[in-house]
């Protein structure tokens, strides 16, 4: 954790109106590359997102629940979500990749929202549904997208003074917003409702505090009432100023995919922030496809002034007609990166990686295949998405872990890149989870190589023609890390965002890395009032889970209908969570997000 500072600085990279998807790993085999060339340069011009609507703060909370969740408190092996951990404001200020847009639609409501799964996630398939037939896939768009972002003081004893500044495509600072966040509380900065925002603003926000703070960013898009399935949204963590870097590693670039589970065509979205506030920055992308036929293409040439930040839509980034694979952004300056993945009616965002990211031992706490949930009615899977951090060849072995305890490990070829599709039809060869007899898995995956990687997990669903489909994306932990003191900025039970007509409500769940443990949670209002504390007991590889989605012996404290809250989590060993959050309804569309612990 991080201790207090005179002014710590955050930088929230507002990716407005950016309509790319995140960190999704698409199951088709239409990924092939057309007319590419091995090594292509070209001077890029950078392509500012015009996004509009997007809602108070989600984050996407993975719905699917194992096979036989019980909430007990002696957890029985059941992974935490794997998401994004808010990232906490570092000492020296930064600008925070955090997408701001102003919706076209005025929002009454200034909390973000989390939002959990209509139904129980914890229900048990009795069968696997029947798929829909197939139909064209939809493509993805870049349109009405608006952010809002949420903080959350740190300090156990002093209020933070918090001036977030946003910042245009030229690098003019356009709007101001000053707060005043209490001890241990919580405010919720809406670019639907901020003052000097025009509607089709896209940029960046810097945030700086006199206290520590931890940030989450929820960008959302349509209404539940008139969208009906093509509400999406998701959220990802601010990132500080001290983890910029003049590098960023993207494990999933993707253009004009098609995933035929999901029936969803996909195009990235690279928004990169210049955290330097007076050079520009001269960044460099590299893409390198995972088809060897199609190789490497340079984006050089982007220039993005001090403050400022540029959105690279690959649906317009030459040569290929269709693009999968992972990316490297170099700059001379320091810079954040977000990337979103896009489809009509689906988001996922991840946060770009720096080399300090990296580990040689990964875990991804909610792994999941063929969970059905019957609530919801939604078929989910996983699918992860890695790659070196040196660009290095390596092995990388893989361990799963069921809800059971049941273990199998296998190794993948050797690469640069590596990719485990839990998804039926998609496993690895020769490294297949170890289902149970309906075909399931639920459970986590560590994975170990001999040199520090990254990886990316997505969480997805297969399509619905009455419900769409839900999606989310965040990153695998680091081990051994964790902390003994985690915080998390939103979380909500029956939240109502009159922006948008969706109600929310989020489900936080951790994993201890060591040894049987318990886990207390402590729930503050805005104001910093002590609304209520709960506790959970669980064993090693074993999760501990606080759901405010419904009352069940999991979450002994339940909060007010309507509340939105900040939470702190310890325990005696160091653990890692996420926080998920999805919209209540079955009609809502991709109405789910994830953020990880700070």
């Amino acid at each position: 954790m991080i201790t207090n500072y005179a002014r710590t600085m955050l930088m929230l990279l507002v990716a407005v109106c950016l309509l790319a998807i995140a960190g999704l790993s698409p199951v088709s085999a239409a990924i092939q590359a057309t007319t590419t060339t091995p090594t292509v340069t070209r001077t890029a011009t950078s392509v500012p997102a015009t996004a509009t609507a997007v809602p108070p703060t989600a984050t996407k909370v993975a719905t699917a629940v194992p096979p036989t969740a019980t909430k007990v408190v002696t957890a029985t092996a059941v992974p935490p979500t794997a998401t994004k951990v808010a990232t906490a404001v570092p000492p020296t200020a930064t600008k925070v990749v955090t997408a701001t847009a102003t919706s076209t639609t005025a929002a009454t409501a200034t909390a973000t929202k989390v939002a959990p799964p209509t139904a129980t996630a914890t229900r048990t398939p009795t069968k696997t549904p029947t798929r829909p037939a197939a139909r064209a896939p939809r493509a993805g768009t870049v349109t009405t997208l608006s952010t809002a972002f949420v903080l959350q003081n740190m300090d156990a004893a002093t209020a933070a003074n918090v001036s977030a500044t946003f910042y245009n495509v030229t690098g003019t600072a356009v709007a101001v917003s000053a707060v005043s966040v209490p001890i241990n509380g919580n405010t919720t900065i809406d670019q639907r409702n901020q003052a000097g925002l025009a509607t089709g603003f896209a940029g960046s926000v810097v945030v700086s505090s006199t206290t520590q703070l931890a940030a989450i960013v929820n960008e959302y898009s349509g209404l539940a009432a008139s969208l009906g399935v093509d509400f999406r949204s998701d959220a990802y963590n601010g990132v500080p100023s001290s983890q910029a870097n003049t590098g960023a590693l993207l494990p999933q670039v993707l253009k004009a995919i098609v995933d035929a589970a999901q029936q969803k065509t996909y195009n990235s979205m690279i928004a990169i922030q210049n955290t330097s506030a007076t050079a520009s920055a001269n960044v460099t992308i590299t893409y390198t496809s995972i088809f060897p036929q199609v190789g490497t293409s340079t984006h050089s040439g982007i220039v993005i002034p001090p403050g400022s930040s540029v959105h690279i839509d690959m649906a317009g980034e030459t040569p290929w007609a269709q693009f999968f694979g992972p990316a490297n952004v170099t700059s001379n300056q320091s810079i954040a990166v977000i990337v979103n993945q896009n489809a009509a009616g689906s988001l996922l965002i991840y946060r770009g990686f720096t080399s300090a990211d990296g580990g040689t031992a990964l875990l991804v706490t909610q792994a999941l295949t063929s969970i059905f949930d019957s609530g919801q009615g939604l078929n989910y899977g996983s699918a992860i998405e890695g790659m070196t951090v040196n660009g290095s060849s390596t092995t990388v072995t893989v361990n799963y872990t069921n809800l059971l305890g049941t273990t199998k490990s296998c190794t993948l070829p050797a690469g640069t890149t590596f990719r485990v599709d839990m998804r039926p039809g998609n496993w690895p060869a020769g490294c297949t989870p170890p289902v149970n007899g309906s075909g399931q898995f639920f459970g986590s995956i560590s994975f170990t190589a001999g040199t520090p990687i990254v990886a990316l997990s997505n969480l997805q669903s297969d399509y619905s023609a009455s419900k769409g489909i839900r999606t989310s994306a965040s990153r695998a932990f680091v081990t051994p890390g964790g902390t003994t003191t985690g915080y998390a900025p939103m979380v909500m039970r029956d939240y109502v965002d009159a922006g948008t007509g969706v109600t929310w409500g989020t489900a936080l769940e951790g994993r201890f890395l060591s040894g049987t443990g318990t886990a207390t949670i402590r729930y503050y209002s805005a104001a910093g009032t002590l609304l209520g504390t709960d506790t959970y007991t669980a064993g090693a590889d074993q999760i501990f889970r606080f759901d405010q989605r419904l009352a069940n012996p999991q979450t002994s404290f339940i909060l007010p209908s309507g509340t939105v809250a900040a939470a702190i989590v310890t325990a005696p060993q160091s653990f890692v969570f996420t926080v998920n959050a999805q919209g209540a309804g079955s009609t809502l569309g991709d109405a789910l997000t994830v953020y990880m612990s700070q």
